[in-house]
């Protein structure tokens, strides 16, 4: 509050009273200054707009007159000879403090020796009339003015008060609090900045952290010729506007699509010797994770298409009924086929499998066969029932494992992979293929599916007891349902809105609860 009052000031007066100046006087005019310009220069400018005050002088500075009163030592008027006033002496300390006061109109010093007297401010007041009456200083103003300037300045800068002894002159005290998730770097910015529409800036790079995922991929030909075009991996391209979609590009694993260049990678384009699109369609910039804006970056698990599988059992639930009806189940054979496509490349290929890898039982031509994600050999069910993530092969959430490779401390994510080869076998596992995914929905119940093809940020069903909404308990006649938005539980009553949710990755209507409606 006191620099606030020292912004809208006309003459500051520092009083202190001392054998010597000390370095406290020079660091806290130093930071007063430091602010003024950082901060309170631009604020005043539009405070004084937004008030109507037409006054010249909006862009000077306060002046300052250090009052400084001895009983023993003398003044720097003293000390002063005649090719050096006091003002020089000051200035040359601050220049040897290497502290910067030029935001002050002027500075005058002002010495006198008290003794045993009482203080005399006769010269002191001579002094402030001469500047009051100089072009120095800002033009005279209304009262009125000069408090709605003041609490045009208090209404953005302000914090909550603490019980804490404040560390004096640190830029906190004016500029924005949030500090990035990912580095706790801070905002250089003003407080305020997010009600006037600026977003948070910092100079610093940011440092990339795992469980944020913050970084975005950029066009490399587009950045070459000077356009900073953001792309994101999927499993659609843009023209692609149905479930069909996702098929098209299940067998050659995500692509990257720019809105300059159209597609310019995909994962599975050839059989072999495909490069990653780092090396060759795009470059890594790491971002700043700010608290309360929205994610647009990459998921962990499926590179921004999160909810790629959901789209997926959403759309071939109608197929799957229909072939149902007519008893047209893919042939197993086919879907081995099919599974080993898309299946990571440590994986022992499902023709090769013809014994559980520890049991060493034959496995019969109908027989499920099972892969350990750690090791990527076939076993059968009682030989690989554990599971635990695999981070170290890029699987996050517990996966399946075989007895030899499971261990009882967890994983550490200290090694992990990205993952990016597990991406199709992921979403495989909910719809497998073009074909085998409706044989997959076909065998298994719909919770299971449901379960495996949720995207990260929706609650899990087990935990889903009430509405969001309405607080009513799901039951039979109240089913479940998921806001696309927020990811919360939701009952059919309370969400019959629809709407897109782009941040989500939902491009076309989807259903959305009525708080996230407001």
């Amino acid at each position: 509050m006191l620099l606030k009052v020292l912004a809208v000031s006309d003459v500051i007066i520092y009083r202190t009273r001392a054998e010597r100046l000390q370095r406290d006087m020079y660091s806290f005019l130093g930071g007063a200054s430091k602010a003024y310009k950082e901060h309170f220069a631009a604020a005043l400018k539009k405070a004084i707009g937004d008030n109507g005050t037409t006054g010249g002088g909006a862009g000077i500075g306060p002046g300052v007159i250090v009052f400084h009163e001895t009983r023993h030592t003398q003044t720097l008027h003293e000390s002063a000879g005649v090719t050096q006033s006091a003002e020089d002496i000051l200035q040359a300390t601050f220049a040897q403090l290497n502290i910067s006061y030029d935001a002050f109109s002027f500075i005058k010093y002002l010495g006198i020796k008290t003794g045993t007297s009482s203080t005399s401010f006769k010269e002191l007041k001579t002094v402030i009339m001469d500047k009051l009456d100089s072009t120095e200083i800002r033009s005279r103003r209304d009262a009125k003015y000069i408090y709605l300037t003041l609490k045009s300045l208090n209404d953005k800068f302000h914090n909550q008060l603490s019980n804490e002894t404040p560390q004096l002159y640190l830029p906190a005290f004016f500029t924005c609090q949030e500090k990035c998730q990912a580095c706790r770097v801070g905002c250089k910015l003003s407080m305020g900045h997010k009600e006037e529409g600026e977003p948070h800036c910092c100079d610093q790079d940011c440092l990339f952290q795992h469980q944020y995922q913050n970084f975005v991929y950029l066009c490399k030909a587009c950045y070459k010729n000077g356009h900073r075009t953001v792309v994101k991996p999927s499993y659609q391209a843009a023209q692609d506007t149905s479930w069909s979609g996702y098929f098209s590009f299940v067998w050659s694993g995500y692509l990257i699509e720019c809105s300059r260049c159209g597609i310019i990678y995909q994962s599975r384009k050839h059989w072999y010797g495909n490069k990653n699109p780092e090396d060759c369609a795009v470059r890594i910039e790491v971002v700043h994770v700010w608290p309360g804006d929205k994610f647009y970056f990459q998921e962990k698990c499926l590179f921004g298409s999160c909810n790629s599988a959901q789209k997926v059992l959403d759309g071939v639930t109608m197929v799957s009924e229909v072939l149902a009806s007519v008893s047209s189940q893919p042939k197993k054979v086919i879907s081995d086929w099919a599974a080993d496509k898309i299946a990571p490349t440590y994986w022992r290929p499902n023709h090769e499998i013809k014994e559980c890898h520890k049991c060493k039982t034959a496995f019969e031509p109908s027989a499920k066969k099972h892969h350990c994600r750690s090791c990527g050999e076939g076993f059968c069910e009682p030989c690989s029932s554990k599971r635990q993530p695999v981070p170290a092969r890029g699987w996050f959430t517990d996966v399946r494992v075989c007895d030899e490779c499971y261990r009882e401390e967890p994983p550490s994510m200290s090694n992990a992979a990205d993952g990016g080869e597990n991406v199709a076998r992921q979403l495989g596992e909910t719809v497998v293929s073009s074909l085998s995914a409706v044989k997959t929905v076909l065998e298994y119940p719909k919770e299971f599916i449901k379960g495996q093809a949720r995207p990260a940020y929706w609650t899990p069903d087990a935990e889903c007891i009430r509405c969001c909404a309405c607080e009513e308990e799901f039951c039979v006649t109240r089913p479940l349902h998921h806001c696309r938005d927020c990811g919360r539980g939701v009952c059919d009553e309370c969400s019959t809105a629809r709407k897109p949710v782009p941040l989500r990755g939902w491009h076309a209507p989807v259903r959305v609860c009525d708080k996230c409606c407001r």
